[in-house]
């Protein structure tokens, strides 16, 4: 036995040798080729490099390069071109692409359609593969049992069967992540769908491994069930999303949102065009602090999906901090996924990621002391129903207001992140937020809110002013199960003007004048950081 593993292990050695003494095997140009003509490539919105002698290869838009963890040649670990107005099918062209990238694929956000390939050959693929929100149809082949994948997201399709075949493509080997919310499928599922391995819901980053949300599955086998609560993103309850109709995105989304019961939280957001939209979400963090984070997400036609919610550190009317690298501060705090279940209704997953166990945002290695020991980090995820509290102006044809281009984030080109969302109603009124830091020193969040109706500028300037004269700063809650209303206490911090100067509105100032010393008073510039997509209305 020793002798036949000895000659097995020299054989294998030798093959090595003879390899490296071989010129190593070429990137796959012609394989690039042939899905950049299949996914019509000269109509995507970047395609940097394509095609292009002059460029190499590991230097096109989306494609990244490593150096083969076993033989050291140069090899496409990542393809990754979402959001990018990629066309046509997954036929021959596009699967032999797929197969040759060893990491990870993301054509999501795109108009890819068609059925899915009968089976991609899982030696030498990718262990990531997301095709979410494209107009892919039909059944989830069984020949996808082949794949061992670790991620797998088929969210926002048109499937409309075999899914246990996806279950079949995971993993069985380590926790991975399977996403088939917004599709069609149908039907039950066997307990054989437990050999898939999947996240936890406590696990960091994904707050579970499974989303099975907005499809018509028939699901009553109780092992089953206790097997999925312990999986699914936001925990027991995912009953309650299955066969839940959602209605069509459009720009009347945009504005403020928040549960009902959970006053003290929510989110601001706005579309930015047909594919993205950007988001503020604030409240309280598990420990009882102020938080707020921000992400440019994308959206599909009836789902929002913001799945890298930064958080910040910073000083009052300064800005951002920077580490001794002069890295910026901020890390990902969490994710949301918002489906549009009604005129003024939103389903909600949240996750926020538990870093409690971990030193602060704004440890500094050599004042805060030695460098620590990876740390332990868990999510808490959950799902909530959120209405709508504010709708933006000219968000529907119906209702409109002449203010309505102030609406946007705006922000102090000096002192970045921080800044303000302003929401204009089509009564003229304002609703603003102030995301902004503590002005005690310690770098961490905190968030005011104040409404105030738009008023002209005394004299002849045309200017436009938003005089809120009690900017209200929310105290007492905090983020998930442990929250409580009652325990919210919205604190007077002081007053708030902000003037827009006419008369194209791309500028302004804001003043402010707090009942707090730490704060006290002082202006600065603002200008539009982002402004949303508003209702395209006749003779507008």
């Amino acid at each position: 036995m020793k002798t036949s593993i000895w000659i097995a292990l020299g054989t294998l050695l030798c093959a090595g040798a003879s390899y490296a003494l071989s010129p190593p095997p070429p990137l796959p140009r012609t394989d690039l080729e042939a899905f950049y003509l299949a996914t019509d490539g000269d109509q995507w919105h970047r395609n940097d490099g394509w095609l292009d002698d002059d460029t190499p290869i590991c230097d096109w838009y989306g494609i990244s390069c490593r150096a083969n963890p076993i033989w050291g040649f140069m090899e496409i670990a990542r393809l990754e071109l979402p959001a990018n107005n990629l066309s046509g099918s997954l036929d021959e062209a596009v699967v032999r692409m797929i197969r040759r990238v060893q990491v990870s694929v993301d054509l999501s956000s795109n108009q890819l359609a068609g059925q899915l390939p009968a089976s991609i050959p899982s030696h030498l693929g990718p262990s990531r593969l997301v095709l979410a929100d494209n107009a892919l149809s039909g059944p989830i082949p069984a020949g996808w049992a082949e794949l061992a994948l670790a991620w797998l997201d088929l969210s926002d399709n048109q499937l409309d069967g075999g899914a246990e075949n996806a279950f079949a493509a995971m993993s069985t080997a380590a926790p991975g992540y399977l996403n088939l919310a917004g599709n069609q499928l149908s039907g039950s599922l066997s307990g054989d769908v437990m050999l898939a391995s999947l996240y936890e819901t406590d696990l960091p980053l994904t707050g579970g491994g499974l989303n099975i949300c907005f499809n018509a599955l028939d699901i009553a086998d109780p092992v089953l069930i206790e097997w999925i609560n312990e999986r699914h993103v936001g925990g027991p309850g995912w009953e309650d999303c299955l066969g839940r109709e959602r209605q069509a995105l459009d720009a009347g989304i945009s504005g403020s949102w928040f549960a009902p019961d959970r006053g003290g939280e929510g989110i601001s957001m706005m579309l930015l065009d047909e594919q993205h939209f950007l988001i503020y979400s604030f409240g309280f963090d598990l420990d009882g602090h102020q938080a707020w984070s921000f992400d440019i997400g994308r959206h599909g036609e009836a789902s929002l999906a913001a799945p890298e919610l930064l958080e910040t550190r910073g000083d009052f009317s300064l800005g951002l901090r920077t580490n001794n690298d002069e890295a910026l501060l901020m890390r990902q705090l969490g994710a949301k996924r918002m489906d549009r279940v009604g005129d003024e209704r939103l389903h909600v997953e949240r996750v926020m990621i538990d870093y409690r166990g971990c030193p602060p945002l704004e440890y500094v290695p050599d004042i805060s002391g030695p460098v620590p020991m990876p740390c332990p980090i868990f999510a808490v995820s959950d799902r909530l129903d959120y209405v709508q509290l504010s709708r933006l102006a000219g968000s529907q044809c119906d209702l409109t207001h002449p203010a309505q281009v102030l609406s946007g984030a705006w922000f102090n080109p000096d002192n970045l992140g921080e800044g303000f969302s302003v929401e204009i109603m089509a009564d003229g009124s304002a609703v603003v937020y102030w995301y902004t830091y503590q002005a005690d020193g310690s770098g961490r969040q905190t968030w005011m809110i104040g409404q105030a109706p738009v008023t002209s500028a005394a004299g002849a300037e045309n200017d436009l002013l938003i005089p809120i004269s009690s900017l209200l700063m929310p105290l007492g809650g905090r983020h998930g199960p442990e929250f409580d209303a009652a325990d919210v206490q919205l604190v007077d911090w002081g007053e708030l003007t902000l003037r827009f100067h006419a008369p194209d509105f791309d500028s302004g100032e804001v003043v402010w004048d707090s009942h707090f010393d730490d704060y006290g008073s002082g202006g600065y510039p603002i200008e539009p950081l982002a402004r949303p997509a508003l209702a395209d209305c006749p003779n507008s």
